[in-house]
């Protein structure tokens, strides 16, 4: 049993069930984006940032350099965003004990940072996956998944984003960049994967994907796939390099230790080359993004089971479900459908007259059309409806048969049509008769 609640509306049509859920979203959150440290002194580069603050909002990539430190007191500080795309730093107070500076309402935390007592920089734990080439501990090969078309560069000279080379690759969606350490690590000992990407020539196309993936020790792909377009990468950016940064908990249930990853640029036409380009990819522990997105709590019997962000509705035997993304109304339209469609009615006949009908549910998609053509005799009739071997039909008892025992029998005779005859008596020697139908119900059901 489905129960309506707030935003949520149930539509019963026949055996069908439509679910409309209409979420007003409120206050503020993060959606994709994140801080890494530039490398230099207290300075951080910000991504492209997603973000809702009354509405769907962005910000532009950035650089952030936050006040000197406190010779005695670590402090925490802010790194936030207002809903104009502005991004700025909110000093903390240093303290023994140093608490998160307060936000204030027209701002939206992206990241808190600690700034430790005397330092000029972060200490930051890292792991290199391509600086240049080579790059120690790491190894760097190409990878296909049919014969492939275009070519990957890992020393190309062509304006790197730091160091002297950079990843220089032309492809379709056959050939991808391999990256392989020397010794298997934990990759939970990081909070996120930096890499900074460049596009030439025109906007990727939106049938495009830019995955990556983590690969065990054996060399097998594990866990999730991550597009990095889901992660601030904008498809009509040229000519600059752009930070990509990835919360590592986006790749899901890694293994214990991991030993490798994959890059490739999925999509598109086969043998039509895609540009792309990679430099400074490293796994870090720096800041990652301050998300809160909205959920939604769910119950069972009135027993709440869990609250997340998101509903998965799973087919069963004999239902199917429409889904269908409503973006004017800001919702998803759900239609549950049952195994069958059914016509429902009660039944009343007189004299030589076609029977009537007061129809209870109806969800064939078409009015059947009633008709006597014999004493006794009537058909329902419904063009292409009534499928063979498919088609179920239920008569009840008629309110109000006179005296007597009856006997009613229905059957579909065709694809067009149903068979109901009515009996003076249930014995075999009754005979056809009219008259004998006062709101009798029927029910047709045509199975999926």
């Amino acid at each position: 049993t489905l129960s309506a609640g707030n935003n949520i509306t149930l539509n019963e049509s026949g055996n069908d069930i439509e679910i409309t859920a209409n979420f007003t979203q409120e206050g503020k959150y993060m959606i994709s984006g994140g801080i890494t440290w530039s490398g230099t002194g207290l300075t951080y580069d910000v991504s492209f940032l997603n973000y809702f603050f009354n509405g769907n909002k962005t910000a532009n990539p950035t650089q952030v350099t936050l006040a000197a430190s406190d010779p005695t007191n670590n402090r925490f500080d802010a790194i936030v965003v207002d809903e104009a795309g502005t991004v700025t730093t909110i000093t903390g107070t240093p303290s023994a004990n140093p608490e998160v500076p307060a936000i204030p309402e027209d701002q939206l935390q992206v990241t808190i940072i600690l700034v430790a007592a005397g330092s000029t920089t972060p200490t930051i734990a890292s792991e290199e996956i391509y600086m240049d080439d080579p790059t120690t501990n790491w190894t760097f090969s190409t990878y296909t998944t049919a014969t492939p078309t275009g070519s990957i560069n890992f020393a190309g000279t062509s304006s790197p984003k730091q160091g002297t080379e950079c990843i220089e690759a032309s492809t379709d969606a056959r050939l991808g960049a391999r990256f392989v350490r020397d010794t298997s690590f934990d990759a939970f000992q990081y909070t996120m994967l930096q890499v900074w990407v460049r596009f030439t020539g025109t906007a990727v196309a939106t049938n495009k994907s830019l995955n990556v993936r983590f690969e065990n020790s054996a060399g097998t792909l594990v866990a999730n796939t991550v597009n990095l377009f889901n992660y601030g990468l904008q498809r009509g950016v040229l000519n600059t390099w752009q930070l990509v940064v990835v919360p590592i908990t986006a790749f899901g249930a890694l293994p214990a230790t991991v030993k490798g990853l994959k890059m490739i640029m999925a999509g598109g036409t086969v043998g039509v080359v895609r540009q792309w380009d990679i430099d400074f990819m490293i796994l870090t522990n720096g800041s990652v993004p301050f998300a809160n997105v909205p959920t939604i709590a769910f119950f069972k019997n009135g027993t709440g089971i869990a609250s997340q962000s998101g509903l998965n509705l799973i087919e069963g035997t004999g239902v199917t479900i429409d889904a269908v993304n409503n973006p004017t109304n800001n919702r998803v339209d759900y239609t549950i459908n049952g195994p069958y469609k059914v016509y429902t009615a009660l039944l009343t006949q007189t004299g030589t007259d076609a029977p009537t009908a007061v129809v209870l549910q109806n969800t064939l998609g078409i009015t059947p059309t009633l008709t006597r053509f014999a004493t006794g005799n009537y058909r329902i009739t419904a063009s292409n409806t009534f499928t063979a071997n498919k088609t179920f039909c239920i008569v009840g008892q008629e309110a109000n048969s006179g005296t007597g025992m009856n006997y009613i029998w229905a059957s579909d005779s065709n694809d067009d049509e149903v068979l109901l005859q009515t009996y003076d008596g249930a014995g075999l020697g009754a005979a056809l008769t009219d008259d004998k139908m006062d709101r009798l119900s029927v029910e047709i059901r045509v199975y999926k």
